[in-house]
């Protein structure tokens, strides 16, 4: 019983707060401004054969770039300004996992925004807020804050080898 309340002080914090919404808003932003400053000829090839998964991506789901492209910005403004953080988590990840598997301008940078991304959704999947940057105070129950604290510590952990690398 005293690790169950020692492990509860533990996790007791607020994980959806201003900064996980400044978190995914500047996530969002990298890979807006990746795909809105580079021409379509820098990102993606028109060979397909190379990438497995196209068939899921979505920049090759429509057949074509340009469309893929415009819905992708459009989503990743709506994930910048915050609104409904729960409905576009899912979103936010397909976008920069479709982006890092089949971009041939890919950089380390894009990649870590897929992982964090891959981190952050249980923990958006759980954010009842109408926009992220709302403070609210919500009380979660244990399990859920479990599920905040060892995302963000997976998170930190991703970060730290980032630096030690």
């Amino acid at each position: 019983m005293k690790h169950l309340i020692t492990l509860e002080r533990i996790v007791d914090r607020n994980y959806w707060s201003q900064n996980f919404g400044l978190a995914r808003t500047f996530l969002a932003l990298c890979t807006l401004a990746t795909l809105c400053s580079n021409p379509i000829e820098t990102l993606f090839t028109e060979d397909t054969s190379n990438f497995y998964g196209t068939e899921f991506n979505l920049f090759y789901i429509f057949n074509d770039i340009g469309l893929s492209r415009l819905l992708a910005c459009i989503v990743l403004i709506i994930i910048a300004s915050g609104y409904f953080p729960r409905w576009t988590a899912i979103p936010h990840f397909w976008i920069s996992s479709s982006f890092s598997s089949v971009s041939i301008a890919i950089e380390g940078g894009d990649q870590i925004v897929t992982i964090i991304c891959l981190l952050i959704l249980p923990v958006a999947l759980f954010d009842k807020r109408r926009n992220h940057f709302i403070e609210r105070e919500q009380k979660k129950s244990f399990y859920v804050q479990c599920i905040g604290f060892t995302m963000f510590f997976l998170i930190a952990i991703q970060v730290s080898f980032l630096y030690l690398l």
